[in-house]
C-alpha cells in the first residue's frame, strides 16, 4: 500500500491507499518539527493501529513538504519504513501541469499538488482555495498552465492573533453560528472569523474574475474547508483531501 503525507505548517495530513489506488483510510496530526525519525515512525505506527493496520503493509511513501525539518524526518522514516527513498512532490515530478511562475521552487509543494490534482479531477479553468495556516488561492488556466496565486492569513491564524491580542476575548470553537449577527462575544466572534472569511474568499475571487475576464470553476480544499467553504458564494466544490488524491496521482505517474 501507497502512504501519502502531505505535511503543512499546523496539520500533516497523512493517506494511506491501497493498491488499486482507492483511499484505505486518512489521518489527521498536528505538525511537530522538532520529531525525529525514529519519533515519526512511532507516530505512523500508532496512528495505522487505530485502525487495525501495519506498517509491514506499506510498499511506497509519498511525500509533500513546506516545513523543512519534516521532510528530512519523515523520509529517513521512509528509508526504514520501506527501504527506499519516498517520492517526493515538487515542480520536477508533477507532469502535465505546465508552471508559468517566476520562481517554480518557491511554490509551496501542495499548491502545486492541489493544482495537478484539479486538472485531473474538476474542468478548469480552475481557481483552488485551500484554507490551511494561510488561505492560498491558486489560478489554473484552461490550458492546464499554473499561472500564480494570492497568500492571505488563515482561518487559525486569524483566531489566535484576535485571542492574543485582545484580553478580554477567550477562544471559541471554530463553527458558524446560527444567525450572522452574534447575541454575545463567542457567536460575535465565530460570526467574524467564519463569515469573515467567506465573505474574504467570494471577495478575493470576485476580483480574479473581474481581472482575468475568466469564469473560473473554484474548489475549496484543506482542513477547515468544510466549516468555511459551505457559506461562500463562489465555491462550487469542496474537496477536503484534494491534496492526498494529488500525491497518489503522482505516485502513479511518476512509478517505474
Amino acid at each position: 500500500m501507497l502512504l501519502a503525507i502531505d505535511v503543512g505548517n499546523t496539520e500533516t495530513a497523512i493517506g494511506l491507499f491501497d493498491d488499486s489506488g482507492k483511499l484505505k483510510n486518512h489521518w489527521r496530526v498536528s505538525t511537530r518539527d522538532d520529531h525525529t525519525a525514529d519519533e515519526k515512525m512511532i507516530e505512523i505506527e500508532n496512528i495505522l493501529a487505530i485502525d487495525a493496520l501495519s506498517s509491514s503493509d506499506i510498499t511506497d511513501v509519498v511525500l509533500s513538504s513546506v516545513v523543512p525539518t519534516c521532510t528530512r524526518s519523515y523520509s529517513e522514516m521512509a528509508k526504514r519504513l520501506v527501504g527506499k527513498e519516498p517520492l517526493i512532490a515538487g515542480p520536477n515530478n508533477i507532469g502535465g501541469l505546465k508552471i508559468e511562475y517566476k520562481y517554480p521552487e518557491e511554490i509551496g509543494a501542495d499548491r502545486l499538488v492541489n493544482s495537478f490534482a484539479g486538472l485531473r479531477l474538476f474542468e478548469s479553468p480552475l481557481i483552488i482555495v485551500d484554507f490551511g495556516t494561510a488561505t492560498t488561492f491558486d489560478i489554473v488556466s484552461n490550458e492546464g498552465a499554473y499561472q500564480g496565486g494570492i497568500i492571505a492569513p488563515g482561518l487559525e491564524i486569524s483566531a489566535r492573533a484576535l485571542f492574543d491580542s485582545a484580553a478580554k476575548l477567550s477562544k471559541v470553537e471554530l463553527i458558524a453560528p446560527d444567525n450572522m449577527i452574534g447575541t454575545d462575544t463567542v457567536t460575535s466572534i465565530q460570526s467574524g472569523l467564519i463569515y469573515g472569511t467567506a465573505a474574504m474568499v467570494d471577495g478575493v475571487v470576485d476580483k480574479i474574475v473581474a481581472a482575468t475576464n475568466t469564469t473560473y470553476n473554484v474548489i475549496a480544499t484543506g482542513g477547515v474547508s468544510k466549516r468555511v467553504a459551505s457559506h461562500c458564494r463562489t465555491v462550487s466544490k469542496i474537496e477536503p483531501l484534494l491534496t492526498l488524491f494529488g500525491l497518489q496521482m503522482i505516485y502513479e505517474d511518476n512509478k517505474g
